[in-house]
């Protein structure tokens, strides 16, 4: 006998409206905390001696695809180092001598050179990873506030306020203010409606707080061969969000689980369930919280139709008549969704 119970509860999420500094940075670093990561880079110079670098790199999907700094690949010529391994910790730094908590295992997709980009993706399968949204336009104005998230100096996740001071410096990178540290390159720098507005590069002398972002546009080749989405944002410089824009959350309870004991042997079948958007929304990102998980298969969560709709699979086992245990799957789905006009 199969049963199943849902509940859904619906708030506001206020992420992108006008807000005082302080707050855009502490809401920044709660959305986007397990979507920016630690990265540890171990590998071989020229010379065959070993080299380890840190840095920050940010998920650009679900499917655990991020975005970080060639630099951090390769030496101050830009030839890449070999036999290069990658380590990175959502949220949090570690001691790449003795690392502890979640640490990730990530190889290299492809890199940039002339634009100091490198896609990498994490080899860890399981739930999604949270990401970082971009959209295909977002315009910025000079002198507008930017945020950037990074470890500086290999610490804690950081964010840190600057100030867009030009954009016409070479290879087409933007130029902005802000007292950053070295460990934050690679790191997602947003605009203050917290849209991703480009990846930090670092500056010549942390001193003169004089530093450079690669323009998000710039790496959108990486978003494709990641296949990672794009939006069709409306917001633009200058310009608060409206509140009809706000993204909303809308939590789904899970409770599944297979108890059939008519057969002489264990019986497990996979289930398939349906969790729709709000009408009119789409769901932009969402996390799979598990309250128990007995005699299940991994959870597998897929967007579909466009972001209208996700699906959750999962195998569940329940023994034979004689030995009466059961499969059960509890949690919830934590859904982000915007409305579609809002793309």
């Amino acid at each position: 006998m199969w049963v199943l119970v849902l509940v859904s509860i619906t708030y506001s999420l206020l992420i992108y409206p006008a807000m005082a500094e302080d707050n855009v940075l502490e809401r920044l670093h709660s959305v986007y905390k397990s979507a920016t990561a630690f990265v540890v880079i171990r590998g071989k110079n020229q010379e065959n001696e070993g080299i380890v670098e840190s840095g920050t790199g940010f998920f650009i999907s679900s499917s655990g695809y991020m975005l970080t700094n060639y630099h951090l690949l390769a030496d101050d010529d830009l030839r890449p180092y070999s036999d290069i391994r990658i380590r990175a910790q959502q949220g949090s730094a570690f001691d790449p001598d003795d690392p502890t908590g979640i640490v990730l295992v990530a190889r290299v997709i492809k890199y940039d050179p002339v634009q100091d980009i490198a896609l990498l993706k994490a080899e860890e399968k399981g739930s999604p990873y949270n990401f970082v949204r971009a959209c295909r336009e977002t315009q910025v104005k000079d002198a507008e506030s930017v945020y950037v998230l990074g470890y500086d100096l290999g610490l804690g996740l950081k964010p840190t306020p600057g100030t867009l001071s030009g954009k016409d410096s070479d290879r087409g990178y933007w130029q902005y203010t802000a007292q950053i540290e070295p460990g934050s390159s690679g790191g997602p720098v947003f605009n203050k409606n917290g849209r991703l507005i480009g990846i930090n590069w670092g500056n010549a002398s942390p001193a003169d707080a004089i530093n450079f972002m690669i323009p998000i546009q710039h790496s959108f080749d990486f978003f494709a061969l990641a296949g990672a989405p794009l939006d069709y944002c409306k917001t633009t410089t200058g310009e608060e969000i409206q509140n009809s824009c706000v993204p909303i959350v809308k939590v789904f309870g899970v409770n599944i689980f297979h108890n059939d004991h008519a057969k002489e042997v264990i019986s497990t079948k996979v289930v398939n369930e349906e969790y729709n958007a709000e009408p009119g929304h789409r769901i932009i990102s969402w996390q799979w919280q598990a309250a128990s998980n007995n005699n299940t298969s991994e959870v597998r969560i897929n967007l579909i139709e466009d972001g209208r709709r996700l699906v959750l699979q999962v195998g569940l086992s329940s023994g034979p008549f004689y030995d009466r245990w059961g499969g059960r799957l509890e949690g919830h789905i934590i859904t982000r969704q915007e409305k579609i006009e809002c793309r």
